[in-house]
């Protein structure tokens, strides 16, 4: 009796952590309009890519400082992940993240982004050819989490800077908490808020960086497949549904395989053609693995997500 009542209380704390980032979300909700740094909500690895970007309380590897802070108590020692895509037209898209676990003490993450958009044609003022120029954007994270009883919290500071002819940066922050497994261990639920905070500004003009509030759910449905689903509300776009499943499998000498398809209400529609729907799949051996993701961007063409991922 007196654990269920523990449990109940921590469940009551988790859901009240949600509700503050649920307010510090909502709040923002008034000051809607655009938003810069839109690479910071293009997603991190390859795993979650495969599950339409939906898996905020399924990720447990050195991309959750991208994903959930919270969820980086999940690495038992240190993982590593390092992901790469040739974005569209001439645009690519490279991360790297690393988290290292101390025990009682907490987990540490850090991790890099980097998107460039290739080199573009510059013209003057009389639309001549004047040479050409190569936007990018970067940014630079470091995170913290810590396993309180049946609870994870965590947050994460990130320095990103955008350049386009001149620079601007500034730093922003995330957010996360994250249940232990509930409902006879099968379900997780989770909480997010990203870029709260931090704005941009080029000449006189500054816009705020995509912020995002998720709730987020896992559900190990039978032993080889756990079903995800995030909604999320963003301050500068329609809110959105995000949902997934993944399928894995172990064979002898420590091989594993997982198959991995998700659907986004987000990316739906937005162009002509196959949209919405992602495919993914992963292989590993041991504490080493490789992950792949297929987006399809209708009439743009497909991006294609490859991770290496090393986990122990």
């Amino acid at each position: 009796m007196k654990n269920m009542k523990r449990r109940r209380r921590w469940v009551g704390g988790l859901l009240g952590v949600a509700g503050v980032l649920g307010g510090v979300c909502t709040g923002w909700a008034a000051g809607a309009g655009t938003s810069t740094g839109d690479f910071l909500s293009l997603g991190a690895g390859s795993r979650l890519a495969g599950l339409g970007n939906a898996g905020t309380a399924l990720i447990d590897d050195a991309s959750s400082l991208y994903w959930n802070p919270a969820a980086m108590t999940r690495v038992d020692k240190q993982s590593a992940m390092l992901m790469h895509t040739s974005y569209l037209e001439s645009s690519n898209f490279s991360q790297g993240y690393y988290v290292h676990s101390f025990g009682t003490k907490g987990n540490l993450g850090v991790g890099l982004n980097y998107f460039s958009s290739g080199d573009l044609d510059r013209k003057d003022a009389n639309a001549a050819d004047d040479g050409s120029f190569s936007p990018n954007d970067m940014s630079l994270a470091v995170g913290y989490a810590k396993k309180l009883g049946p609870v994870s919290l965590g947050a994460g500071l990130k320095y990103v800077k955008s350049t386009i002819v001149d620079s601007a940066s500034t730093f922003t922050t995330d957010l996360g908490v994250l249940s232990d497994p509930l409902a006879n261990k099968k379900l997780r639920v989770s909480a997010t808020a990203t870029n709260v905070g931090g704005s941009l500004k080029y000449d006189k003009e500054s816009e705020d960086l995509p912020r995002e509030f998720r709730l987020g759910g896992s559900y190990l449905l039978i032993p080889k497949l756990s079903l995800v689903a995030d909604m999320a509300f963003p301050q500068s776009d329609d809110n959105y549904l995000a949902g997934g499943a993944e399928f894995t499998q172990t064979f002898k000498d420590a091989w594993a395989f997982a198959g991995r398809a998700g659907y986004s209400t987000r990316t739906a529609g937005d162009v002509s053609g196959l949209t919405g729907v992602t495919f993914g799949l992963g292989v590993s051996r041991g504490a080493l693995g490789f992950d792949y993701a297929l987006v399809p961007q209708g009439d743009l063409g497909m991006t294609h997500w490859i991770a290496l991922v090393f986990k122990h």
